[in-house]
């Protein structure tokens, strides 16, 4: 799906055409509704559209947290893990005790409210740190920073631990 989406994300950017896919996906919900059991290959393809978001939620966080990134990227991808398991869970909750056709229907809905929100928060923080531009400044300055005192330390040989050396057959 990058493949084929990838360039629309590098011209518009990252967040409008997040939004943009977003609108596109709860357009086409809304068809696949109208359109009853014909629909089905309609959010069936809706797949096309959701997929550049795993990506995507991966390459943005390594441009606004610089060097921290590898922690957001691991808390990111552990909560979209346990949610996606969460709806899992739910949807066959939902199949099981009304029918399949609710479970489709329910998630889908909720699935477009959801987005409405996101998109909403989405334009809320692009507008305030329109108004404050200091403020992003100082983000993108201390996401691009050295790392926190004691992490250099940290990281660093511990005592009376050698070196090794390119002739070491170990190192090899």
């Amino acid at each position: 799906a990058r493949l084929g989406t990838g360039f629309v994300i590098d011209f518009f950017g990252d967040v409008v055409s997040m939004i943009g896919f977003n609108v596109a996906l709860i357009l086409l919900y809304l068809v696949g509704f109208l359109l009853g059991r014909k629909g089905v290959w309609i959010l069936a393809g809706s797949g096309l559209l959701i997929a550049p978001f795993y990506p995507t939620s991966i390459t943005v966080p390594m441009q606004v947290f610089g060097a921290q990134a590898q922690n957001t990227i691991s808390v990111i991808l552990c909560i979209s893990c346990m949610v996606n398991l969460l709806i899992q869970v739910l949807m066959g909750y939902v199949n099981g005790s009304f029918g399949a056709a609710w479970g489709y229907r329910v998630f889908s809905i909720a699935m477009c409210v959801m987005m409405i929100v996101c998109m909403l928060v989405t334009l809320c923080w692009l507008r305030r740190s329109a108004k404050n531009p200091s403020a992003a400044a100082d983000r993108s300055e201390s996401a691009t920073g050295s790392q926190p005192e004691g992490v250099e330390a940290a990281m660093s040989q511990p005592e009376g631990v050698k070196e090794r050396s390119e002739g070491d057959p170990i190192a090899a």
